[in-house]
């Protein structure tokens, strides 16, 4: 079975941040029995990603710093993957917001921009959402021309679970 767009589960913790206006997408893995964390989950799909993902961050990071957007100072520009996760470490750039056995919640919070991604573990599946808080007009600029490369990434992420799981039939 193929990831497939679907609506955030009832049970996300990304559900409080949501509000008339914002962005928010989601896509499922669909796994007979989902068995891993959300924890582990979130460093399959995250950690080590294939290398043209690591250079479009690259190249993401060179074209916003001279518009004064985070671009990697101070951490990590790679989904590099840690070892374990807990609140308030890094996966890559992300910073950890909550995690829990069934999800964590992670993103930045920028002058043009807040983001949180959630990758969480459901009876479906695994979902990777992501919720977005445009606060100006770079922000909405800078999301309408990343969201094709986003749809296209997240699907990628998504697809390393169900090569880790048995897909549903």
């Amino acid at each position: 079975m193929n990831i497939r767009a679907a609506s955030l589960p009832e049970h996300s913790k990304l559900s409080a941040f949501r509000r008339k206006g914002d962005f928010l997408d989601c896509y499922l893995a669909p796994v007979a029995s989902p068995s891993i964390s959300a924890s582990k989950a979130a460093l399959i799909a995250f950690g080590n990603p294939p290398a043209w993902v690591t250079k479009l961050m690259v190249l993401r990071n060179k074209l916003v710093a001279p518009l004064g957007l985070k671009a990697g100072t101070g951490h990590s520009t790679a989904l590099e993957a840690p070892k374990t996760l807990k609140a308030g470490s890094r996966l890559g750039p992300f910073r950890i917001y909550s995690i829990d056995d069934n999800e964590v919640i992670m993103g930045e919070d920028d002058r043009h921009l807040d983001f949180r991604i959630s990758v969480g573990k459901g009876e479906d599946g695994y979902h990777i959402a992501t919720w977005v808080l445009p606060h100006n007009l770079l922000g909405r600029s800078y999301l309408k021309l990343i969201l094709p490369f986003h749809k296209v990434i997240v699907k990628t992420f998504a697809a390393r679970l169900l090569a880790q799981s048995v897909p549903k039939r």
